[in-house]
């Protein structure tokens, strides 16, 4: 599904899909083993139709709290015929519904201009608390 997602954004791959695939799930398993990325996927019958991934970034200390984390919202993408249908919406509450339940501080992402009103939807705000260097376009 990553390599869909990110053909319809109009990516030109650089490699054959064969060899993506085997480096995407080779990244997608360290970072499960590493307890830094969690991913998420959506069924319907035996169809995975949606999937999302959580980056876990872990806070520098701070003298009122020493250990927190919050999560980067990505990757997120549902197959084409099962949008407009609650898929991503329920997908989406249950991933925020699990960052609440361990503890996250915040949970951000970087929404396409098309996705914006998605997320309004699902209780993300226009933060002003982050601002971002473009160091390279793609």
């Amino acid at each position: 599904m990553r390599w869909d997602f990110r053909a319809e954004d109009g990516e030109s791959p650089i490699m054959s899909q064969e060899e993506f695939i085997g480096r995407c799930a080779e990244f997608l398993k360290e970072g499960i083993i590493s307890g830094t990325w969690v991913h998420w996927i959506a069924e319907i019958g035996d169809v995975i139709v949606s999937n999302a991934s959580i980056n876990i970034i872990t806070s520098v200390p701070r003298p009122c709290k020493l250990e927190d984390r919050f999560g980067y919202l990505t990757n997120v993408y549902t197959k084409p015929e099962y949008r407009r249908k609650g898929v991503g919406a329920e997908l989406t509450s249950k991933i925020t519904a699990w960052a609440r339940e361990i503890d996250l501080e915040l949970l951000i992402v970087s929404p396409s201009e098309d996705s914006i009103r998605f997320y309004r939807r699902a209780g993300f705000d226009l933060a002003t608390d982050f601002l971002q260097l473009r160091l390279r376009s793609y």
